[in-house]
């Protein structure tokens, strides 16, 4: 861990650097240790100090200063703040109201200039409640940056910093008079400018904006993944950041394995690609945008087929176990998450073989995602491949996977009972998962077992 806060101090020396800033050594590294410990907690997978020194620029100490701060709060993953950050905040949120929306007291407790850039950069207004206001933590966060920095950075880049924060708030689109987020943003600039008299001219206005759009587009920057496998390794990453239940290892159940499973495959069914990435001022070109937009489509819906297959997979499990005894550890059932090079067994050694499906192609991103896995190792949330999800695709296709997967939704919403699925799906798929269950959890080794049809083989 001591290479990641040596490469934030590093970053931290190279911005103040372009800005002509001569910091003491000693106020660097407690500004790279806050940040670190911050973005270090249990939860964060995805949204590390290894992510923001991704997106800092050696060329650029405004985008480097927010790269550094612009996920600093993110209140639903670390469960709340840290004690640093909390002191730091307390000051401007109503931190001990029982209202869980936390407002912003009105009147403000502390009139303070860069409270007061923050609400303005944000256009957000003492009272408001923050929970039920998109970008709080991307707003809390730039209050954070502006307070750790305020003694040692100007205020025109504290504000022009505080502008690239709140263009990460993602997916947005036009209002009801046509104009782009950003469009709204030049304007605040602008007016905030000339209210606290910071001054920026026209083209500083207009070139910090662009130079925020393209700070949020690197922000999102895996969506247009040319690899799919890439892209889901980071779509894996965020499962045990929005799914707490996944941050026990191996022990969390088949129903919370299903249930992040259900929320990012509804994540990405309600994705607009047009609203991941943003243009402005002419940058990026056109059709730089468009192939960022195709690319996004294409990984969304490798993702989405993904996603539904394991879905079925888990769906089936989820069934057998309802079926048995209840709902169980997915690793009782699936096997221990292990590296390449450890021993152990899982369910896909008890599989039979299964001649290919026709409709089955075999050098296609999806099974190719299945049989070999996402782009990185063995992770404690879940195995990079999928030996079940490749068996059932394998056996039923695309068709036949799409058939079953209507039955299993109809599971998941509680209109089917799990033996009603079960008795739905086909007797030889069937027969052949539930008897590798039953060798993997001999405890209910005999209840699965009447799912073991008689009359079907389990010989493909």
């Amino acid at each position: 861990m001591t290479g990641i806060i040596l490469r934030l101090i590093e970053v931290f020396e190279q911005a103040f650097c372009n800005l002509r800033l001569d910091v003491p050594a000693a106020q660097v590294e407690a500004l790279a240790v806050f940040v670190h410990k911050a973005m270090s907690v249990e939860g964060r997978h995805y949204h590390t100090p290894e992510h923001v020194l991704s997106l800092s620029s050696p060329d650029n100490a405004v985008q480097t200063l927010a790269a550094l701060f612009h996920d600093i709060v993110y209140h639903q993953v670390d469960r709340g703040f840290s004690n640093e950050v909390m002191e730091l905040i307390r000051p401007y949120v109503d931190l001990d109201s029982p209202d869980p929306e936390l407002a912003l007291p009105a009147p403000p407790a502390v009139d303070e200039l860069y409270y007061r850039l923050a609400l303005a950069v944000f256009d957000y207004s003492p009272g408001q409640k923050l929970y039920a206001t998109p970008g709080f933590n991307e707003f809390l966060s730039a209050l954070v940056m502006a307070k750790k920095l305020q003694h040692l950075a100007p205020q025109k880049t504290l504000l022009q910093s505080m502008v690239y924060i709140e263009a990460t708030i993602p997916f947005r689109g036009k209002d009801e008079q046509g104009c782009t987020p950003f469009d709204r943003l030049e304007q605040r600039l602008c007016k905030t400018s000339q209210d606290y008299h910071i001054p920026l001219s026209e083209t500083e206005i207009i070139d910090t904006v662009r130079g925020a759009v393209l700070f949020a587009n690197k922000d999102v920057d895996n969506f247009s993944e040319s690899d799919p496998s890439l892209f889901l390794v980071n779509t894996w990453k965020l499962l045990p950041e929005t799914n707490m239940s996944l941050r026990a290892g191996g022990i969390y159940s088949i129903r919370d394995y299903r249930l992040a499973l259900q929320q990012t495959d509804r994540f990405f069914s309600q994705m607009v690609p047009e609203l991941v990435f943003h243009c402005y001022g002419g940058v990026p070109a056109d059709e730089e945008y468009w192939d960022r937009v195709r690319c996004t489509r294409r990984n969304v819906s490798v993702a989405r087929q993904y996603l539904g297959i394991k879905l079925l997979a888990v769906g089936i499990l989820e069934a057998l176990a309802e079926s048995t005894g209840g709902d169980a550890p997915l690793s009782l059932f699936m096997g221990e998450v292990r590296q390449e090079d450890e021993n152990g067994r899982s369910l896909g050694d008890f599989l039979p073989g299964v001649p290919q499906h026709p409709g089955v192609d075999p050098d296609s991103i999806v099974y190719n995602l299945l049989e070999t896995g996402r782009g990185s190792p063995a992770e404690f949330t879940d195995l990079r491949n999928s030996p079940l999800s490749v068996f059932i695709y394998s056996y039923l296709g695309p068709e036949g996977v799409a058939a079953a997967l209507e039955q299993v939704r109809a599971l998941f919403a509680g209109s089917l009972e799990a033996e009603q699925f079960l008795l739905q799906l086909d007797p030889r798929l069937l027969s052949a998962i539930a008897q590798g269950c039953a060798i993997m959890v001999p405890t209910r080794s005999e209840k699965l077992r009447r799912f073991v049809s008689r009359e079907e083989t389990t010989t493909f």
